[in-house]
């Protein structure tokens, strides 16, 4: 597949991510729904399926850096850790989310620089401030359960966070429309 139809299919499935987590988030945290929404970080089959994403992503990646010979040792070390990882990390999905962010931001970024896009900048600031955030998540999961809370029980900071993740989905869209054009 062309490499830049691998940018355009990334940025329309991130975009289509934001849509759903503005469904997801309006319909499921809510007073109500706290104790229920509060546990997602920690939630155990999301943070395998988030977290075999991102080993998968990364052994490819450190294959440009050692022998392409290794390949077998290097998924062997990346499955061990997978499962490591699933017995003996508390908030699995929290760790596991943000290192795909982390590497998403990352590869947006440097598309992005490759790529022909009007209005680059608010692009680029966009990634920078969706790969930071996701770097504290990771080093701080639990941070990611008291935002829950507070999304829960703040109708101002929701809504802030809803249109946020909507303003990402049309970046995402339009950056997507233009690499088209």
């Amino acid at each position: 597949m062309h490499k830049d139809y691998v940018f355009i299919i990334a940025l329309l499935l991130f975009s289509a991510a934001c849509i759903f987590c503005i469904f997801y988030m309006a319909r499921n945290f809510t007073p109500d729904k706290l104790k229920t929404a509060e546990r997602l970080p920690r939630n155990i089959p999301l943070g395998v399926v988030f977290g075999t994403a991102a080993i998968a992503w990364c052994v490819p990646q450190a294959l440009a850096v050692f022998s392409s010979d290794s390949l077998l040792l290097y998924s062997v070390i990346a499955l061990i850790a997978l499962l490591i990882g699933c017995f003996f990390l508390d908030y699995l999905f929290a760790r596991a989310l943000a290192g795909f962010i982390i590497l998403l931001s990352h590869y947006f970024m440097a598309e992005s620089f490759a790529a022909d896009i009007p209005l680059l900048w608010l692009f680029s600031l966009a990634v920078l401030i969706m790969g930071t955030g996701a770097i504290v998540v990771g080093g701080i999961p639990h941070y990611l359960r008291d935002f829950i809370r507070k999304i829960c029980l703040s109708k101002t900071i929701k809504f802030t966070i809803l249109f946020l993740l909507g303003f990402y989905s049309l970046i995402g869209i339009y950056t997507a429309v233009i690499q088209l054009i």
